[in-house]
């Protein structure tokens, strides 16, 4: 049977509570008492699903407030003059204790909900009520989720409460001092063990067909923990752990997906019929084309006809929204300095960002939405394969494989090693020790981009190569049909270390391919942490203000930042 839930069923269902951080010594305020009873709830397997959509619902409510910290508090996204003073206090990097953007309390409400479902999942797998592989799989996923908020708050708060108990009435939140502060170090080690120890990584084999908000969770709307699992070793510098998953996730294909691209970063006329698409048709296709399911890894789709609305339209549009956040004079600066084909990189204007009544307006996430519609269609977009490839990338070229994520992220696996061999007559002229097309590596570097005719996979010497895992793949920017950026020998008369050019063109090159899409502030700080260098943040930031001519608010924030003061306070 397919189960149908509507947010308002499903926190009928959940173990909610609702809680409001406002000081620093009492952390959680109850709002309301009427918590569903675990003695009542909780004894079937669709009670526990239940509460696992649940939270899922609850997602919904840090849309708008996972965009706005991680983009605003970047250099990508400014605000209009429609913002009020907390949010231009954010922009401006001078929050303090009352400002309601830098208040916690929406991560917590969910962060509490994790727990009590954690718990109840426990006692119901102890009372039997659950089997053992259905326990792991919605253990694991709430699980990872918890762990994934409190990356959130810790890459935007630094220093934060670590709860992992419900609160259940007034008389709980009274044991807050009970429960440790965890400074992003400590915080960090933490949600790595945790990931490590958790039953599976796998997808959900024992939930059934389920739809939230319309859309069949089986396409991308459940949690990759895999993926996740990657993300936290990236950020721990455990970069080979990183790069083993990464590797992973883009191919093999799952069961019933499209087996020649998923998640390989293919050309946009590689998805059957002879069509060239674009970025805006792949960012509005149906949750069960090839198109949708080979782009997106974790996405959440809004849905008017089940109560819920395209958040997105208040913050970016113009029309039938408030029009409180804008396109960066520098990120649109960034899709026009590498022009190609048509002039244009098509992943900037058009897409990302286009002009409406004269304004630059933020695109990409409102372009189902049609303006002043009561129908505000849309999806949240959290993660796509642009990570998966951009990440790898990044965690690889650490590890001392330059000139394989400086492919990645130019042109593709079928550009690797040109220069060893050549295509004659439809003939590999090399020979089969030879890293021509390839890496000849062993994993998680094994990718090739030879093709697929058996004439063109012979060597010289008679040797026949299987297809190319990533014969398809164009790289991140081959993708968009911009040029290649090359690597320097030198940069004003002094030579360039490869390895940290490559890490700032993939961080660039991310600016174009996921800007606007929440991982901005993430990306600076993960990089401003690991090379010990406050400087590459804060300049960054700053630009945001020296291109609008707001030299002196431009000085502030540099100097701010520059000092390591990064994050929020706490209420």
């Amino acid at each position: 049977m397919k189960l149908q839930l509507s947010k308002p069923k499903i926190y009928a269902l959940a173990a909610i509570l609702s809680i409001a951080l406002f000081s620093c010594n009492k952390i959680f305020e109850t709002t309301s008492e009427d918590v569903l009873s675990p003695d009542k709830y909780y004894k079937t397997i669709n009670d526990a699903n239940n509460a696992v959509l649940g939270v899922y619902s609850q997602l919904f409510d840090i849309a708008n407030k996972y965009i706005i910290l991680n983009e605003v508090r970047a250099d990508l996204i400014d605000v209009t003059e429609n913002a009020d003073i907390d949010l231009i206090a954010l922009n401006e990097h001078r929050v303090d204790k009352t400002n309601k953007y830098a208040n916690p309390s929406d991560f917590y409400k969910i962060i509490n909900n994790c727990n009590d479902v954690i718990n109840n999942l426990k006692l119901m797998y102890k009372n039997l009520f659950i089997t053992k592989e259905q326990f792991e799989e919605r253990y694991s996923d709430i699980m990872a989720i918890r762990c994934w908020l409190y990356w959130q708050l810790g890459v935007h708060y630094g220093t934060v409460p670590y709860i992992t108990k419900p609160f259940e009435n007034f008389n709980d939140i009274k044991s807050i001092d009970n429960y440790p502060s965890y400074k992003f170090d400590q915080l960090l080690d933490t949600l790595v063990e945790t990931m490590k120890n958790l039953p599976t990584l796998n997808n959900y084999i024992t939930f059934p067909p389920v739809n939230l908000n319309g859309n069949n969770m089986a396409n991308g709307g459940w949690f990759d923990k895999k993926f996740f699992m990657a993300e936290l070793f990236l950020w721990d510098g455990q970069y080979y752990e990183a790069a083993k998953i990464y590797r992973t996730l883009i191919e093999p294909a799952p069961a019933g997906f499209d087996g020649y691209n998923w998640h390989r970063m293919c050309a946009l006329n590689q998805y059957g019929g002879g069509t060239t698409y674009t970025f805006n048709q792949i960012f509005s296709a149906i949750p069960t084309s090839n198109l949708f399911r080979n782009e997106f890894v974790w996405v959440l789709l809004f849905d008017y006809r089940y109560n819920q609305i395209n958040t997105f339209v208040d913050l970016f549009a113009i029309e039938g929204g408030k029009y409180l956040l804008k396109p960066s004079q520098v990120s649109i600066d960034n899709w026009s300095l590498f022009p190609s084909g048509p002039n244009y990189d098509q992943r900037g204007l058009g897409f990302s960002w286009t002009m409406q009544n004269g304004k630059p307006v933020v695109y990409k996430h409102i372009l189902e939405y049609q303006p002043n519609s009561s129908e505000k269609p849309g999806k949240w977009w959290i993660y796509r394969q642009s990570s998966i490839h951009l990440h790898y990338a990044e965690a690889v070229n650490r590890l001392n494989h330059e000139y394989l994520a400086w492919i990645l992220v130019n042109n593709g696996m079928p550009n690797y090693n040109l220069n060893k061999g050549v295509l004659v007559n439809n003939v590999l002229r090399s020979y089969k020790d030879t890293a021509f097309m390839q890496t000849l590596e062993p994993f998680p570097y094994d990718l090739s981009g030879l093709p697929t005719s058996i004439t063109q996979r012979q060597t010289i010497d008679g040797y026949v190569y299987p297809s190319g895992n990533l014969l398809r793949n164009v790289g991140v920017r081959g993708r968009a049909a911009v040029s290649v950026i090359n690597v320097p020998d030198s940069v004003n008369g002094q030579p360039v270390d490869s390895m940290l050019f490559i890490e700032d063109l993939i961080i660039d090159e991310s600016a174009r391919e996921i800007g606007y899409e929440g991982h901005r502030w993430p990306d600076l700080l993960r990089i401003a942490l690991r090379r010990n260098d406050p400087n590459f943040i804060a300049n960054r930031v700053a630009e945001k203000f020296v291109r609008k001519n707001d030299n002196a608010t431009a000085e502030a924030v540099r100097n701010k930042l520059a000092s390591g003061d990064w994050f929020l306070p706490l209420p």
